[in-house]
């Protein structure tokens, strides 16, 4: 029997290439599949929900010192303080009732998906764009001049909202660590 050559695998063939280079052209190859395939494998849905929870927590610490800055300026009337002939383009304030529906359509739209992927066992899609709507809502008080009515509603509102999407996450981080169905 013939002794390998210098440098190569015994249990390799000869037209055969090294993992390395096998991983970096199949990561090349664009193919959705192509990782798991080269044999660095998907992410585990596990992982994907701890991010979304690290995600959604940070948020909720923005919201907060976004709510900490809104508290000072609940007393504060816009209108007052700008000029008359910028009042005449503006108009009135809008009515706080607006606001009101408003705030009432936003939870209602955040919820349904909520709601739907809790009773479907999906894990919930984080996104940060909801951390500038539920901040914006301190905004249309302020300028309806009711924040200070209204700035506990607001508060309460957008930490229920992330506490129930936290509560979801784990929800779906235990079911993905004991094996049962998640779609992340």
């Amino acid at each position: 029997m013939k002794s390998p050559a210098p440098g190569t695998d015994i249990g390799r063939s000869r037209n055969s290439c090294p993992p390395s280079t096998l991983i970096a052209a199949v990561n090349r190859s664009g193919h959705p599949g192509a990782a798991a395939i080269a044999g660095e494998g998907r992410p585990r849905p596990a992982d994907a929900l701890r991010a979304a929870q690290r995600g959604s927590l940070r948020s909720l610490q923005l919201f907060l010192a976004i709510s900490l800055t809104a508290f000072p300026a609940r007393d504060y009337n816009l209108y007052n303080t700008l000029p008359e002939s910028l009042l005449h383009i503006l108009g009135a304030p809008p009515q706080p009732i607006l606001v009101h529906l408003a705030l009432a359509g936003y939870v209602f739209t955040v919820l349904t998906p909520l709601t739907i992927r809790l009773l479907n066992g999906d894990a919930p899609a984080f996104q940060w764009r909801h951390l500038g709507y539920r901040s914006a809502f301190y905004a249309f008080y302020l300028f309806s001049a009711a924040l200070a009515v209204n700035f506990i509603v607001v508060l309460v509102i957008g930490v229920s909202l992330y506490l129930l999407e936290q509560a979801i996450l784990c929800l779906a981080m235990t079911r993905a660590t004991s094996g049962g169905p998640v779609a992340g």
